[in-house]
């Protein structure tokens, strides 16, 4: 019996220390008459992982690291991964700040829309490398009202 136990302690502690296959981000975007404002939550684990298979550079993403050095990265990752549009343009975003929650990152940003424009796309490829599956849930708020949609590799856009 006490073998059964050990086994299982230790299988359990094997497995807290194996790669998670799942990966998912949450943005939230909140339209207000002529702003978009962002707010992105990703695992830290994931976003340094993400740094270090792109850019090629080990960053930690804590508070050890210069603030500026960091978030200068973290915005050159995102700006050609996260993208806000309508029927005839694309919304520029520009990204204002991140903040570090536990085990999470937080990433700031904002776009600057017509006020009579409705946006009709939102394209977000962060975390899509390698083979692992990636969801991109998206929060849209407009009028008090919460539309949920989800970016996959295989769908960028929503």
């Amino acid at each position: 019996m006490r073998l059964v136990i050990s086994m299982c302690v230790l299988i359990a502690i094997a497995m807290g220390f194996t790669k998670h296959d799942f990966h998912v981000s949450i943005t939230d975007l909140y339209l207000k008459e002529d702003t978009v404002q962002i707010a992105v939550k990703v695992f830290t684990h994931d976003l340094e992982e993400t740094l270090k298979e792109t850019t090629g550079t080990t960053i930690f993403l804590d508070n050890s690291t210069d603030p500026s050095i960091a978030f200068k990265t973290i915005r050159g990752y995102c700006e050609p991964r996260i993208e806000i549009a309508n029927a005839s343009k694309n919304y520029p975003i520009r990204w204002i700040g991140h903040e570090y929650e536990d085990d999470v990152t937080w990433i700031y940003g904002y776009a600057i829309k017509d006020p009579e424009a409705s946006i009709i796309s939102i394209k977000n490829t962060l975390l899509q490398y390698g083979d692992h599956p990636q969801h991109n849930m998206i929060h849209l708020t407009q009028n008090s009202k919460i539309e949920t949609k989800i970016c996959t590799r295989e769908k960028t856009r929503s």
